[in-house]
């Protein structure tokens, strides 16, 4: 039988996290100061309970799932803590949250780590309350301790993508509502949580107001902008100066699901108008409104293999921000976005930097709406 590890599972939403394990068919293992409450588990004798204190992670009791090849998912649910002035908070406190929150969370996935880096599927995840992400008077220890946690997340998924690693460690942003209450859309976003775990997904973000949730999507966005600017920038100041020596640079971004003849005639053709191609690869389709079947290293790596692509790499938000780092002479989209306000704008732009705007027609034949639409019929049938 398949294993599970949930750190905090005695937590409420430890709790529906391990009854939507069982559900999916997992034995789990539970590690936490306390055990789960009597009667919240669907199936007691499909877990095991494990007395750890993260306060001092007692690394032998976590051997098992190093040792044990069944294990394919790990979950560690951090600490929520009550917002303290500054003034207030002890430095035993302090030590404590820096503690529970950042070095044990660390010492898991390091001790882990063998098989995050494995060719075989295991699936992390980190789920952290949002109080965090949003800066606040009284609750600077509690939110540094999150981001913290948060950035060496996304650093480590950025040493994994550049190892053509396909495993991924999964941030959980909830709304501490949701954190501190069990219900029904307690039990939904359990099964969204685990979703997006089998993709392989870097981040998920849960949150009641819609509105906040899209600033806060906005705000870790930039982050991640900032980042791939700042690192691609030393990639090519140091490894990448055959670029500049091409006559030609073209770029194109896609998200390359499903990948069949159009996406391999599309990059043909611009091939065919531009000495050096770069492909900028979407890491999910939220743009879209729409899911990836493929993995974002899956679809990276078929980019790259393509004969017609000099180089393939992770997307920008924007067309217009991957110009800051490749300098590219001419890009390419399809013609359903001609016209569009977002264009327009790229036209003006771009065109004062001497970019030309290629607008590629769709031709008549396959396609990955077609291909969802046929593995959609054959899920239902």
């Amino acid at each position: 039988m398949k294993k599970a590890a949930v750190f905090g599972g005695s937590t409420k939403t430890g709790v529906a996290l391990v009854n939507q394990l069982i559900k999916k068919g997992y034995f789990v293992h539970v590690f936490d100061l306390v055990a789960p409450p009597k009667g919240v588990i669907l199936k007691e004798d499909r877990i095991q309970y494990n007395s750890i204190d993260l306060q001092a992670v007692d690394i032998t009791k976590i051997e098992i799932i190093k040792e044990d090849p069944l294990f394919e998912i790990l979950l560690v649910i951090t600490e929520f803590s009550e917002t303290t002035p500054f003034d207030s908070v002890s430095i035993t406190e302090i030590q404590r949250i820096i503690t529970v929150n950042v070095t044990s969370v660390m010492k898991i996935i390091h001790y882990l780590y063998d098989k995050i880096l494995s060719k075989q599927n295991f699936y992390t995840g980190v789920v952290i309350p949002d109080l965090g992400m949003f800066s606040s008077a009284s609750s600077s220890i509690y939110s540094g301790s999150q981001v913290a946690l948060i950035k060496m997340i996304k650093d480590i998924n950025m040493e994994l993508g550049r190892s053509k690693i396909n495993n991924r460690i999964l941030s959980v942003i909830l709304d501490s509502i949701e954190f501190l209450h069990i219900d029904e859309e307690t039990e939904r976003l359990s099964v969204s949580i685990i979703e997006e775990l089998y993709k392989q997904a870097e981040l998920y973000i849960s949150y009641c107001d819609k509105s906040v949730r899209e600033l806060l999507e906005s705000h870790l966005l930039e982050f991640r902008k900032f980042d791939l600017m700042h690192n691609q920038c030393k990639e090519n100041s140091n490894h990448d100066d055959a670029i500049y020596h091409k006559d030609k640079v073209g770029y194109l971004s896609g998200t390359f699901d499903l990948f069949h003849v159009g996406h391999l005639n599309l990059l043909r053709r611009a091939k065919e108008q531009c000495d050096y191609l770069i492909v900028g690869v979407h890491p999910n389709a939220s743009h879209k409104g729409k899911k990836t079947f493929i993995s974002f290293q899956e679809r990276l790596d078929i980019i790259a293999s393509i004969s017609y692509v000099d180089k393939a790499v992770e997307s920008f938000p924007e067309d217009s921000d991957a110009w800051n780092i490749y300098h590219y002479d001419k890009l390419f989209v399809g013609s359903d976005y001609k016209g569009t306000e977002r264009f327009k704008n790229y036209e003006r732009e771009l065109g004062e930097k001497g970019v030309e705007i290629i607008y590629f027609p769709y031709t008549d034949g396959t396609s990955s709406s077609q291909l969802r639409a046929l593995i959609s019929e054959k899920n239902v049938d």
